[in-house]
């Protein structure tokens, strides 16, 4: 699928999905700081919309939900969707600091790169907690 197929789609079901949780001008807002951002970084404007509909999920009924999954479907083969740095990964896994992340990220408890001083790793990955306590029966 091209680009400009993968845009039309996904601002149209982003569309019916901010209309679901945003007021008229708040959704219009959203949509120009799309669009100008789709300008510069059409990947970027993808992983945007996502994260943005991705907060409002829970409010989201069933129809909602198979939008927002068909969705990210069509944007699935963008890497930034995928991953999540320490930051992410300590409220993901409620984890007082980002540190106890990096040092897991380290000593190899969690599966991660380092790009510079970050570390990323796949947002799906498990939560270490869990892994320790099934390790540990």
């Amino acid at each position: 699928m091209d680009r400009e197929t993968k845009l039309k789609r996904v601002f149209a079901i982003a569309n019916v999905l901010f209309s679901k949780v945003l007021d008229k001008g708040q959704k219009e807002i959203a949509f120009t700081k799309y669009m100008e951002l789709y300008g510069r970084d059409p990947e970027e404007a993808f992983h945007c919309i996502h994260e943005d509909l991705r907060a409002h999920a829970h409010k989201f009924g069933e129809e909602e939900m198979i939008l927002f999954d068909l969705m990210a479907e069509i944007i699935e083969d963008n890497v930034l969707i995928r991953i999540m740095g320490v930051e992410e990964a300590a409220v993901k896994w409620k984890y007082k600091s980002p540190g106890t992340v990096k040092n897991m990220c380290a000593t190899g408890k969690v599966k991660a790169v380092k790009k510079g001083k970050t570390w990323i790793m796949d947002v799906d990955h498990p939560n270490p907690r869990l892994t320790e306590e099934t390790d540990d029966q």
